[in-house]
């Protein structure tokens, strides 16, 4: 029952479930009322920049001229949107003093942040308070090299958009498994173009369909790169494979967010992230299979520099790889299925998020009321392993169960990873558990109880953001069998209406009239026919 681009009230119907299970998922919305704007953040501070002296400063320069001197690492980035606010990071190349100016688009000087000294090298982050859903903002950085510089200079404008309150449409995106580094060194080092060139389209692409903001899944800045080349580029020497310093896994990131790649989306489009395996941080006792104590230290060290921390504005751990967040109708809730694994796992019993996560997993989702769940992880809290590896992969699967089944019990801690999604499924409203990892991508389809009935649980595979070439594995029988999710002896991802093998991202449509919309939004630099077109 699937059309080209579903509502999650048309889920797929199995064969072995007779009648569609499929729940309509439309519900009418309540609508929440939204505190109106405050007055003015705070007070312009005695540091020489008044609004007097900002229009000063910016009717000496040309439009989009940068008065600012000092080198930004990575230039301005949107992380963490919330109802009321949003973050903005960078990384400075020298050290200086930075300050925000930002207002509603037409008064983008309103408001003014408290000044922030950084060295050179570290983050500055600063939250944009007190902003309005559904409305356009304006910001610029302003920055001086010394404290006793006369006056700060500024940066271009840029501007973003608040997401909508409830029982407004919400749409935000999805992409997973860039593998950004992987794809930038074979086209630096080794001339092979095509996967980075896809990169650049799904960027491209993001910036076309209206988002509110979108979801980085795991696997993208490759900071554990197994068979990654090595060069040097511009004096600059990048390691292969495996990052071993802080030096060699912030490089990683300063490749991806620079204003050639995703830097040029991350200016107006915020976005969260969710770790994958090829994020390097996992337990740092772990030495086998290309991680390593140096790695798993290394890779934290460059994401805290390199994108902001959640855990001050969406709680979680503080390390900042598990969080959650209410959006519209919507809760996020991103979790990380590598960090607590004791070793690499052996069967799908090993993998296990840990006490305190799992406990927190379940408060998050019974005290949220939002109709709409969504939990991203880089796969199954367990899985199966149908391909050759040095450990249990974990490829996500709704068949990795006790009877291979859509209707069996999860193998591994995912099955009560399931039992608390099912629990606290809002009445009308359903929880996606989203993930990456496998390079394919699948339409949203329901877990079944023993009866066939549903569980209100949708297993949704988010594809891969880059990359020409399908995988190995989606040639090995075990794995075509494990997403063959309709028992048709095809693989949801060979078959159109159902999924893809193409790179791209799922666009995703909160509707309070027609439910939950997923479109997988194809990116081709070959074929403009399948770029940012909807593939199913």
């Amino acid at each position: 029952m699937h059309n080209t681009a579903p509502f999650v009230s048309s889920i797929k119907k199995h064969p072995a479930q007779h009648e569609s299970h499929a729940k309509h998922l439309s519900t009418s919305i309540t609508i929440l009322l939204w505190a109106t704007l405050v007055a003015v953040l705070m007070a312009w501070n005695a540091d020489g920049l008044t609004p007097t002296s900002l229009s000063r400063i910016m009717t000496a320069l040309t439009p989009g001229e940068n008065g600012c001197v000092i080198p930004l690492l990575t230039e301005e980035t949107l992380m963490h949107p919330s109802a009321d606010g949003i973050t903005v990071t960078f990384v400075p190349g020298a050290a200086g003093t930075f300050a925000i100016a930002y207002g509603p688009s037409a008064n983008p000087k309103l408001y003014r942040t408290v000044t922030k000294t950084a060295s050179a090298k570290s983050q500055v982050a600063f939250r944009l308070d007190h902003l309005q859903s559904n409305h356009d903002y304006t910001y610029q950085v302003f920055c001086k090299e010394t404290e006793s510089a006369a006056r700060l200079a500024p940066r271009p404008e840029q501007n973003f958009k608040t997401p909508p309150p409830s029982g407004q449409p919400l749409t935000f995106g999805y992409v997973t498994d860039l593998h950004f580094y992987s794809h930038w060194t074979d086209a630096i080092f080794k001339n092979l173009p095509w996967g980075l060139d896809i990169a650049e389209k799904t960027f491209e692409n993001l910036t076309q369909h209206n988002l509110s903001f979108f979801v980085l899944g795991g696997d993208h800045a490759n900071t554990h790169c197994p068979n990654c080349p090595g060069g040097t580029l511009n004096g600059i020497t990048y390691e292969p494979d495996h990052a071993l310093t802080a030096a060699q896994a912030e490089l990683r990131y300063q490749v991806m967010l620079s204003p050639e790649y995703l830097g040029k989306v991350t200016k107006t489009l915020p976005f969260v992230y969710v770790l994958g395996n090829h994020e390097g941080e996992t337990n740092p006792t772990i030495n086998e299979c290309g991680h390593s104590t140096a790695n798993t230290l290394s890779s934290f060290t460059a994401r805290q520099t390199y994108f902001a921390n959640p855990y001050a504005t969406f709680g979680g751990n503080p390390e900042g790889s598990y969080y959650s967040f209410e959006t519209g109708d919507a809760l996020i809730v991103v979790i990380d299925v590598m960090r607590y694994i004791p070793e690499l796992p052996t069967s799908p019993e090993d993998w296990t998020l840990g006490t305190e996560q799992l406990v927190w997993l379940e408060d998050v989702l019974k005290n949220s009321d939002k109709k709409w769940k969504f939990i991203f992880g880089e796969h199954l809290d367990g899985g199966e392993k149908p391909n050759d590896s040095c450990y249990y992969y974990g490829r996500t699967s709704l068949r990795a169960t006790d009877n291979n089944l859509l209707t069996g019990i999860f193998k591994g801690e995912q099955a009560e990873i399931q039992t608390l999604m099912e629990t606290n499924v809002t009445p009308g409203g359903a929880t996606f558990f989203m993930s990456g990892h496998d390079h394919v991508a699948m339409s949203p389809t329901e877990k079944l109880n023993a009866d066939e009935t549903g569980t209100g649980v949708f297993y949704v595979t988010g594809g891969k953001g880059a990359g020409k070439s399908t995988p190995a594995w989606t040639d090995i029988e075990a794995f075509r069998e494990e997403m063959d999710w309709n028992y048709d002896n095809i693989p949801d991802y060979e078959t159109p209406e159902l999924g893809s093998e193409q790179a791209g991202f799922f666009k995703i449509t909160i509707d309070g009239i027609r439910g939950v919309r997923f479109d997988y939004i194809g990116s081709s630099s070959i074929n403009p026919g399948e770029n940012n077109v909807t593939l199913f």
